[in-house]
């Protein structure tokens, strides 16, 4: 992992403690050998090998926070992502908390 270093733009891992695909033990040590300081373990709750189907009303802040390269959008929500429960906050339908 430490040979291949992802440079030039965060990186944010997605995974589940019961993806049996992709153990998440492989994302945490792929993530930790990373040299850049922007990097986010993001582990969904309960999730399996699809991840983000398992945010539900999370998932539209966490593709639009990574599309934008804001991870610091994702971090300051963290625990509502990993809660899914992103728009508990909002009041308008399909609002992504992201600002």
């Amino acid at each position: 992992s430490a040979s291949h270093q992802i440079q030039g733009v965060p990186v944010l891992y997605i995974n589940s403690e019961f993806d049996v695909s992709t153990p998440i033990e492989g994302a945490r040590r792929h993530l930790q050998s990373q040299s850049t300081s922007e990097k986010l373990l993001l582990s969904v709750r309960d999730g399996g090998h699809g991840d983000l189907e398992g945010l539900y009303d999370c998932s539209g802040l966490v593709w639009n926070a990574a599309i934008r390269g804001s991870l610091s959008a994702i971090r300051s929500r963290l625990a509502d992502v990993q809660s899914n429960s992103c728009f508990r906050r909002n009041s308008r339908p399909g609002a992504t908390g992201i600002r």
